[in-house]
């Protein structure tokens, strides 16, 4: 605006000098005979040129970088040029020193009728160009006083706009500020979400580590299983013992009763015949038959004697082994008895054991959803959450847009007048309105990851709770099962079936070792076959409790054999060809 004021500024010194100059010329031609009339070129008025309200910091296409530097100066050469335009009183002293220069007419040399008519003309044109030029003036003043109006209010938009730009930028400010907070936010959600897959990877690997403890129960259980149906077989096996020994017993009473039978028919034909042998000594009489009767009845007797002493050995071995066969019963009842017993504790603890089993897989099952649940909600939120903070992110973009395009003053003007002022605040309402919302969702996404942070914290305490419960119920199986094979005395001294005492030197194996009475393996032999019988039970075990080194055992053996196998079908010894050196000739033969 100060630019436009100095270039109409200008304009008038031009005038006002263009004037001067032609008031000098026509005092400088009064003297000449005709005085052409001043011929004034037509002035062409220019449109007022449009005021660019620039941003700060950008000079604008108009005016020169100097000035804003400048403008006290214009000010002042307006005001000036207000009050010369507006005071007509140097335009009067100028005509009047004009007259006053004309020359006087004199009487010695009277003028001529046409130069009277010429100063006459001159001075109706220099009357007519002080009107038009008042006229003039009169325009400029009225066209400056609206340049003046229209600066002011220029002005006075321009501050709005500035005011509403900075509210703008202390608006984009106040976005920056919370975009920075939102992913500060965004990034502790982050974190915390790490955080929380860090745990959830850490409960997955402590939900494995207890699937693999339940299979090593699930084993355990399997082994306490074979255990007991090998102690079922084992108590069969006895009682089976006991029938056989039972039956051995009755034979042997029966064949003592016989025997007895027997006896006594044999002592009683016996005293039939001594009775027979007295009766005829006491009817024939005589020395010599005296002396052959009585070496008869001496040999009776002895031979009475001999069947006296065999009929009580035979009855103290029938007693003997009557008081065995007892023995052998009570202990094979103790043993019976003692092996039902472990076999209900083994049968209640695979029961409790079965169902800590099943507990303990419905606890995994039910942590294992509630992690799904929790991972599918975390991703949830946090989509949701990377959405509002992308659609933030767009709409502070989309303000930074509006505020830096170079949009024309008067749509600018058009716009912001069109809009009132109830309308101005109303998009910074919906953003607060907006940024509210998303504070109060990323407090609810930080409440709801503290709850599953509780969560999966109870969880962990539970599967460690589990954990010592198990281990507690391993403890007590092996104290058990000790206990049982620590009370468990040998069955039978002479060789009978046994079960398997712990010892030190010796781990139990799980088996039943059968120490039969009838074999017929010599005694110098009977601890190598038992310990080969110990070492394979021992191998057979360990196979058993470990798949990878029985599959790849069977492999090897596979392997080993097909090998063998195909050398021995496809193998072809070397043929000895023609070119071969002979054999060594063999050492002469002595005769």
């Amino acid at each position: 605006m100060a630019s436009w004021m100095t270039d109409w500024a200008e304009k008038g010194g031009n005038l006002l000098n263009s004037l001067d100059s032609r008031v000098a010329n026509f005092l400088q031609t009064a003297d000449s005979a005709v005085v052409h009339p001043l011929a004034i070129p037509p002035r062409k008025l220019t449109s007022p040129r449009t005021v660019e309200i620039t941003k700060p910091g950008i000079a604008s296409p108009i005016a020169p970088q100097g000035a804003s530097s400048r403008q006290c100066v214009a000010d002042t050469t307006d005001v000036q040029l207000f009050e010369f335009l507006n005071n007509p009183a140097p335009m009067e002293q100028a005509i009047s020193s004009l007259n006053a220069s004309l020359p006087a007419p004199s009487s010695q040399q009277p003028l001529q009728p046409q130069s009277q008519v010429s100063v006459s003309n001159t001075s109706t044109d220099a009357a007519t160009e002080n009107r038009l030029l008042h006229q003039e003036v009169a325009s400029l003043n009225q066209e400056i006083a609206e340049l003046v109006k229209r600066n002011k209010r220029a002005e006075s938009e321009a501050q709005l706009r500035n005011e509403e730009i900075d509210s703008l930028r202390r608006q984009v400010h106040a976005w920056k500020t919370r975009l920075d907070e939102m992913k500060t936010a965004l990034q502790r959600s982050n974190s915390t979400s790490y955080s929380d897959t860090g745990k959830v990877k850490d409960l997955e690997v402590q939900v494995e580590k207890l699937t693999k403890t339940l299979t090593v129960t699930q084993k355990a259980l399997e082994e306490s299983e074979n255990k007991a149906s090998e102690a079922l077989k084992l108590a069969d096996l006895s009682s089976g013992r006991v029938e056989q020994l039972q039956q051995d017993i009755a034979r042997l009473t029966r064949s003592l009763a016989t025997y007895k039978e027997k006896a006594t028919a044999i002592l009683s034909d016996k005293e039939k015949v001594i009775s027979d042998l007295r009766d005829q000594l006491n009817a024939s009489g005589g020395d010599a038959d005296g002396m052959s009767s009585q070496y008869v009845d001496e040999n009776l007797r002895r031979e009475y004697e001999q069947l006296r002493e065999e009929t009580i050995s035979l009855r103290q071995e029938a007693e003997q082994r009557l008081m065995a066969a007892s023995e052998m019963e009570e202990r094979a009842s103790e043993e019976h008895a003692s092996l039902r017993r472990t076999i209900n504790l083994l049968n209640q603890q695979l029961q409790l054991e079965k169902q800590l089993v099943t507990d303990s897989d419905a606890q995994i099952i039910e942590l294992q959803r509630r992690l799904t649940a929790a991972e599918e909600a975390a991703k949830r939120k946090e989509a949701t959450t990377a959405s509002q903070l992308q659609s933030a992110e767009e709409e502070v973009a989309r303000l930074r847009q509006c505020l830096s395009s170079e949009a024309p003053p008067n749509m600018l003007c058009s716009s912001i007048s069109a809009q009132s002022p109830s309308e101005q605040p109303q998009p910074r309402a919906d953003v607060e309105a907006r940024v509210f919302e998303l504070e109060a969702r990323i407090r609810q996404l930080n409440d709801s990851l503290l709850t599953k942070q509780d969560s999966l914290e109870a969880a962990l305490v539970q599967n460690h709770a589990l954990k010592i419960r198990l281990e507690r119920l391993e403890a007590e199986c092996d104290a058990h099962l000790l206990e049982t094979g620590s009370t468990r005395s040998p069955a039978f001294p002479g060789g009978y079936a046994q079960l398997p005492q712990n010892s030190p030197s010796k781990p139990p194996h799980g088996f039943a070792r059968l120490h039969l009475i009838d074999t017929s393996l010599p005694t110098w032999l009977r601890g190598g076959v038992s310990a080969v019988d110990d070492w394979m039970i021992r191998l057979v075990a360990m196979l058993r409790r470990r798949p990878l080194i029985r599959l790849l055992l069977i492999l090897y053996l596979g392997v080993f054999h097909v090998w063998l196998l195909c050398t021995l079908i496809f193998f072809a010894p070397p043929l000895s060809s023609p070119h071969a050196p002979p054999p060594p000739p063999l050492p002469p033969r002595l005769p």
